[in-house]
């Protein structure tokens, strides 16, 4: 080439590159162009108009979302690097051309109904832009911008697939939280009559949950109103629902369902217009369980107030915690002003520094009772018996003491007396049981002296005087014989205690065999036949023991029937005493006469019949009861008769 070709070559470029700044100026005069994008091989710069704009246009071009501007046409005036990283295109080529070739054709007719409204007015909406293959869903944000008396608009891109992939994963979360959640969940929509007052429900949407809780299946109540679902349900329930739809305002209550017969807790919004949706709990069990403790409570109040006692509960900190009606009656306060309040405050400063350290020590977990004249502030003085016993929590610690405080002034009142009784008995009987003694000891020598007299005098005038004299004597020499026999029988009778022995170990067995030994020749006189079992050790005074033995053999023979009389004498072991028995075949005792047959001087024969003073069995009931034992019978006439007595094992 030529170098005139040359020149006028690069006179030809030179002209083209003024002719494109005179371009560029034109546009800039005229507002259509605020920043100049220059390009080269390793660089992109971008170069605002304004040096005021240089904060602005640095945030803008940091952002995420798509920024550009637009001519009132849909060109691109204006665009940072986000829109170009969405479209995959080179800022250079996007700078100039129409926004609308970048726009899936099916949402090209929305964008150009967007971009003349948005002229005037903010507009909003998504579209998809268009990348090779692929389509890009966004949200475009445009609002009109007026420079220099032109308008242009400014638009925001902003990427949506990030959202509806947080979206889908939300929505995922959520129902699977829907689907496996504890608690009951239902969607409603509200129905209105025609004045817009709410007369029933739709069921719209529940969980797995509501099944299990309601026993309702999803497919039986979908789309169907409360009335068919639930027809004996309350229908105050409609018009408290009616209310969180319309007001939007939610509410929190206990609901009982009369139809399905179950308590719910349930907490009800508003997430729509004319729908509310419930969150609830079955809490049936809870509910019966409130309800068996109040009857409990009740129960226990009932109980508290019919003990005839002062009954309270002591809080680790010594208030009154509970108290029942005792305490309402004995300090003439009502529970009310005594519950809360210390135990010095009701009982006064005197009677708690009495008690006081009684209450530490069940509060440390002791059990304490004790008897004590309380001093009260307000109140007489009265003889009380407090029980203290510790309440423990679950950990094992004293959480409290129950206290129980009965009013004891009438028996110790009846305890002094009965220990006044006691002494004048014990008197009573000490001066008896003297004069016993004494009588009969001192009544024995004139009766020698009349019972031998008269023996003489029978003897030695009887046939010499007559028949009546004779009759007369023999009236004499016999009571003076039985009178000497009951007067020595006395005297055996209260030696029973004043003539005592130390109480020593017995063999029972050597016992038996004395009694037999003295009773022989009464033995082989009548024909008995006497048997005995082995026979235990035992403590007791041997004379006296002896003495039981011998008189309840001598019965056994004495009141013998028409055959020989047959004894038996056993023993055997309950429990904590030996049980001693003596058996006959003899004419037996009428049931009516068991008790009164121990008593001093009660025969049930005359004594020309049998032999005897009526004292022997007394003497035996005051030996056994001295010894800490007991004696009955077991008979009846005609069959014999079997005499029990018990001597405590020692």
């Amino acid at each position: 080439m030529t170098s005139e070709k040359r020149l006028r070559q690069e006179i030809e470029e030179l002209r083209e590159q003024v002719r494109e700044l005179t371009e560029t100026l034109d546009a800039i005069r005229s507002g259509e162009v605020d920043a100049i994008v220059v390009t080269t091989d390793d660089t992109r710069r971008i170069y605002t108009l304004e040096g005021t704009d240089q904060p602005y246009r640095a945030l803008v071009e940091n952002i995420g979302e798509g920024a550009l501007t637009l001519s009132s046409d849909g060109v691109i005036l204006y665009s940072n690097d986000a829109l170009s990283g969405m479209l995959q295109v080179p800022l250079d080529k996007l700078l100039g051309t129409s926004l609308i070739d970048h726009i899936a054709p099916d949402d090209r007719s929305s964008f150009l109904e967007m971009l003349k409204e948005a002229t005037a007015s903010t507009q909003k909406g998504q579209v998809y832009l268009c990348r090779e293959h692929l389509a890009v869903p966004v949200l475009l944000s445009m609002n009109p911008l007026v420079t220099d008396g032109s308008t242009k608009i400014s638009v925001v891109i902003a990427d949506r697939r990030q959202d509806e992939q947080a979206l889908r994963e939300s929505e995922a979360k959520y129902r699977n939280l829907f689907e496996t959640m504890t608690e009951g969940f239902a969607l409603h929509e509200i129905v209105l009559d025609a004045t817009g007052k709410p007369v029933d429900y739709r069921f719209l949407d529940i969980n797995p949950a509501f099944k299990r809780l309601t026993g309702l299946d999803r497919a039986e109540i979908i789309g169907r109103l409360m009335t068919e679902v639930l027809p004996g349900n309350d229908p105050v329930w409609i018009e408290r629902y009616g209310k969180v739809a319309l007001t939007g305002k939610p509410d929190h209550f206990d609901s009982f369902s009369q139809p399905l017969n179950r308590h719910y807790d349930v907490f009800a919004f508003s997430p729509a217009e004319r729908q509310f949706a419930v969150m609830f709990t079955d809490v049936s069990e809870k509910k019966e369980a409130e309800e068996a403790l109040r009857d409990r409570e009740r129960t226990l109040r009932l109980v508290m107030n019919t003990i005839p006692a002062l009954v309270a509960y002591i809080g680790p900190d010594f208030r009154y915690l509970r108290v029942n009606k005792g305490y309402e009656d004995w300090f003439r306060r009502p529970a009310g002003e005594i519950e809360g309040r210390h135990i010095s405050e009701i009982l006064g400063d005197k009677a708690w520094e009495l008690v006081k350290p009684y209450m530490e020590a069940a509060m440390a977990g002791n059990v304490i009772r004790f008897e004590r004249l309380m001093h009260y502030t307000d109140i007489e003085p009265r003889w009380v018996q407090t029980t203290c016993v510790p309440d423990y929590d679950e950990e094992g610690n004293v959480s409290g003491i129950v206290a129980h405080v009965m009013d004891i002034g009438d028996f110790k009142r009846a305890e002094e007396n009965l220990k006044n009784y006691a002494h004048d008995l014990k008197r009573s009987n000490e001066d008896l049981e003297r004069f016993a003694y004494v009588a009969s000891h001192d009544l024995r020598e004139p009766l020698r002296m009349v019972t031998s007299f008269s023996q003489l005098l029978e003897r030695n005038y009887k046939g010499r005087l007559d028949a009546d004299a004779d009759e007369f004597i023999a009236y004499i020499v016999d009571g003076g014989k039985r009178m000497e026999s009951l007067v020595s029988d006395l005297l055996d009778y209260s030696r029973v205690v004043s003539q005592t022995r130390p109480m020593a170990s017995i063999d029972t067995d050597a016992s038996v065999k004395t009694a037999i030994g003295n009773l022989s020749s009464f033995i082989a006189d009548s024909g008995a036949s006497v048997t005995v079992d082995p026979l235990p050790v035992i403590r007791g005074d041997l004379i006296q023991i002896t003495m039981v033995f011998q008189n309840l053999l001598s019965n056994a023979i004495k009141f013998h029937g028409k055959e020989p009389p047959v004894v038996h004498l056993g023993s055997a072991k309950e429990e904590d005493s030996w049980v001693f028995s003596v058996r006959d075949n003899g004419v037996g005792i009428d049931p009516e006469y068991h008790e009164k047959i121990f008593e001093l001087f009660q025969r049930l024969h005359a004594s020309r019949e049998y032999e005897g003073t009526g004292i022997g069995l007394a003497i035996c009931k005051r030996v056994i009861e001295r010894h800490g034992g007991r004696i009955w019978v077991e008979s009846e006439l005609g069959t014999g008769s079997t005499f029990y007595f018990t001597i405590p094992i020692r």
